[in-house]
This record gives structure tokens, C-alpha cells and sequence, in this order.
């Protein structure tokens, strides 16, 4: 595969931006409201039927598409110098699957939640790039959201 340059030079790999996106996670593991999987939680639940019936309208309302799960991530744009110009090389976090998006959910709490997960991403890119001995202090931050 081609890689991509630019005529920005650079003296040392330097991270010039780090986007953090939110994309719908197409497959995401709902595995958790699954009827046997209440069932180890009906003793103690304060939910009546230990949250079975919870779980199976959860599970019906996401098919009715009322809710649904995004991932997050972050990914650094690195130029790194080559000749008299840059290869653009990017670094990526692990990023997180499976995050409900309800937009019943109150905005407020539901954008903490979400900005908080976006910050953890940053910052495990940023260990990446600092590990690589990158520069990244400088890097714009900008958001890219398809969900």
C-alpha cells in the first residue's frame, strides 16, 4: 500500500493532530441482556423478576432501533520526516466498542459520560506516542463524528 507524504517538514516524528471519532458499532456484544445472564444476578436483584424482563426490552427496544451502541477512539496523524518532506504515518488507540448511546438518556449526563471516554482515549494515544518517543504536545485536537 502507498503511503502518504507531505511537503511539511519536519525535524523528528511529530504528532500534528489527534481526532477523536464516534462511529456506530455495527456488531456491538449485547451478550449482557441476555436472559442467563440475569439469572446469576435474580438473588439480591432489587429488580422484581431479577431484571429478566429488564433485560429482554432492552434487547427489544435496540432491535426497534430506540438505542443503539457507538465506539470511540482517538487517532494521531504523525509526520515523519523522509528526504526533504514527510511520511504521514497514524497511531491509533485500542478505542472503546459497545458504548450505549440512549438518547433517553438526559443530555447533560449522557455527554459527561461520552467526553470522559474521549479523554481516556486521548490520553492512551498520547502514551502510545510518547512511548515512541513522538512529539505530540503541540497536536491539534479535533473531533470527527459519524454517530
Amino acid at each position: 500500500m502507498p503511503y502518504l507524504m507531505t511537503d511539511t517538514k519536519v525535524e523528528r516524528p511529530t504528532c500534528t493532530r489527534i481526532t477523536i471519532t464516534r462511529d456506530i458499532d455495527p456488531d456491538p456484544d449485547l451478550s449482557w441482556l441476555e436472559e442467563d445472564c440475569w439469572n446469576d444476578y435474580q438473588e439480591g436483584s432489587t429488580m422484581p423478576d431479577g431484571g429478566v424482563d429488564y433485560g429482554r426490552n432492552r434487547i427489544q427496544s435496540y432491535q426497534d432501533g430506540e438505542w443503539w451502541c457507538i465506539t470511540i477512539a482517538a487517532r494521531a496523524k504523525v509526520l515523519v520526516p523522509m528526504g526533504g518532506s514527510s511520511i504521514i504515518q497514524q497511531v491509533e488507540s485500542g478505542g472503546l466498542w459497545g458504548i450505549d448511546y440512549d438518547p433517553e438518556t438526559p443530555k447533560d449526563e449522557r455527554d459527561a459520560y461520552l467526553t470522559e471516554i474521549e479523554q481516556e482515549q486521548v490520553d492512551d494515544v498520547r502514551a502510545i506516542l510518547t512511548a515512541l518517543g513522538i512529539d505530540h504536545e503541540d497536536a491539534e485536537i479535533v473531533k470527527s463524528y459519524s454517530a
